[in-house]
């Protein structure tokens, strides 16, 4: 039993996301998080499945299960279809969009998915960005930090530890809670028993 397997996901999800990093970038990003060595099931869409593979046709990614999805497979989509979910007047429009937040809503499914078809494989599940590469500043140490927590004795309680970020500013109401996206969970990262 391996000690953590960390679970990522690059779905399409069917909107115009040019304004954001492109596809290629990050898949550039996942192949420096692949390259460290570290247990990961990856969702992807199946229309990355050719770009995906001709990007790491090259490299031998034993430590890479992938699974392919759709947005629309996951129980998160689903859930909300019928709904008419109105999203903060306050948001980047072209990037928190109802599949984006859907997508962001969806990744304790796909780690709980993985926990449950994995069961004896590891003895703690992590959610991992697919490009979070982009926002490390040092390959090599963020290379041994992220192998070093892989191989890791931690917590034995089931919980789920998700990092915070909610950056309230001085003279918010709370009404403004209500009309812009407020990230109050660091949702690159998070790691759960």
């Amino acid at each position: 039993m391996s000690g953590i397997i960390f679970v990522s996901a690059f779905l399409d999800l069917g909107e115009d996301r040019s304004k954001d990093k492109c596809v290629e970038t990050c898949f550039q990003h996942f192949s420096l998080l692949a390259q460290t060595g570290i247990q990961i099931h990856l969702f992807l869409s199946p229309c990355y499945k050719e770009l995906y593979e001709a990007m790491h046709m090259h490299m031998q990614m034993e430590n890479v299960v992938v699974e392919y999805v759709n947005l629309s497979d996951l129980h998160t989509y689903r859930e909300i279809q019928d709904l008419n979910p109105r999203l903060p007047t306050n948001r980047t429009a072209h990037h928190d969009t109802r599949p984006f937040l859907t997508l962001m809503n969806a990744k304790v499914e796909l780690v709980h998915r993985v926990a449950e078809t994995r069961q004896q494989a590891a003895t703690h599940y992590a959610w991992i960005d697919f490009s979070i590469w982009y926002i490390f500043r040092n390959d090599i140490v963020s290379s041994f930090t992220l192998a070093m927590l892989a191989e890791s004795e931690l917590i034995s309680e089931e919980a789920i530890y998700i990092p915070g970020c909610w950056n309230w500013k001085k003279g918010m109401s709370v009404d403004q809670a209500w009309t812009r996206v407020l990230w109050r969970f660091c949702g690159g990262f998070f790691i759960g028993r």
